[in-house]
């Protein structure tokens, strides 16, 4: 199944960003404030949001094009580097009234300290989305992702533009937006955003009525209890558990796994079949440190 992935083109939509991650030691409180003084050893830059579910696209060994928002700035100079690294092509839509969404994660001997974010949710305008109208209009794609940060990028207007393409996406939505998105192939929110948007507890109640409310498949990640599939066609769901392993990172867990699910899908593998993968691929990445991703190579040797 693996081999066929490079053949397969998914087009990414959502909120972009850039990751930084400060790495050090702490060793001292600082003589100025009752604050931990950390000595910087190295700085990094990724993909995240939107850009880190393309990254995991061709880390898997297919094609992938993003789209989003961003700003003329200096992180946007650094997204497009690591983008062109990866090989990722890109149209995005770049903004003098706004900066690129940037997190900056602190992280002292493998833990994360503390996070600073710099944004501004800014709604796409009527020419913004005309933009991406007629790139779309140029281009053809297997499948298309859309990865919901809640940071402006979808909206109705933006979704009108999308219908004729619904029965090929799968979104991956936030609770504010989740209406945006109804009727498309799948959506796969996880547990808590699932009972936010359906007013339920219980997983099974909340996949049938995700599956009514939004008429469409439901994938409910639930951390280290796996992901819940609901089959609006046949109205049967399945419960796939994780793979036991030591944790690290949960950063863009749910970025790889609607990353391999999405592909899988694209290759021809059943709902179940995709979401199996899926979790394999999420069970590696939060082994890693950070955003990370998984390759194919991993997938096929990890032990089960």
């Amino acid at each position: 199944m693996f081999d066929a992935f490079p053949l397969k083109h998914i087009l990414v939509i959502g909120d972009v960003m850039l990751d930084e991650y400060v790495f050090g030691d702490i060793n001292r409180i600082s003589p100025e404030a009752p604050v931990p003084v950390l000595h910087v050893h190295r700085t990094e830059y990724r993909l995240g949001g939107a850009a880190n579910v393309a990254h995991n696209i061709v880390s898997l060994g297919g094609k992938c094009t993003l789209v989003g928002q961003v700003g003329r700035d200096d992180s946007n100079s650094k997204l497009l580097f690591e983008l062109g690294k990866k090989g990722i092509r890109h149209f995005l839509v770049e903004r003098d009234d706004m900066p690129t969404i940037k997190k900056r994660r602190i992280v002292a001997r493998n833990q994360q300290v503390i996070r600073v974010d710099t944004e501004m949710i800014k709604k796409l305008q009527a020419e913004h989305i005309e933009k991406i109208k007629n790139f779309l209009d140029m281009n053809s794609f297997d499948m298309i992702i859309l990865s919901d940060y809640n940071k402006g990028m979808f909206s109705e207007d933006l979704m009108d533009i999308l219908k004729p393409y619904q029965n090929k996406i799968i979104a991956d939505p936030k609770p504010h937006n989740s209406a945006l998105f109804r009727g498309v192939l799948a959506i796969t929110p996880n547990l808590k955003e699932s009972r936010e948007i359906s007013g339920e507890e219980d997983v099974e109640k909340i996949g049938a009525s995700l599956m009514n409310s939004m008429n469409t498949n439901v994938f409910v990640t639930r951390s280290d209890k796996g992901v819940s599939v609901f089959e609006i066609a046949s109205l049967q769901h399945i419960h796939i558990p994780t793979i036991a392993r030591e944790v690290y990172d949960v950063s863009g867990a749910g970025d790889t796994f609607i990353s391999a699910l999405t592909l899988s899908l694209a290759v021809g593998a059943t709902l179940q079949e995709s979401a199996y993968y899926g979790v394999l691929a999420s069970s590696i990445v939060v082994g890693k440190v950070g955003t990370a991703v998984a390759t194919p190579e991993e997938i096929l040797s990890f032990k089960v």
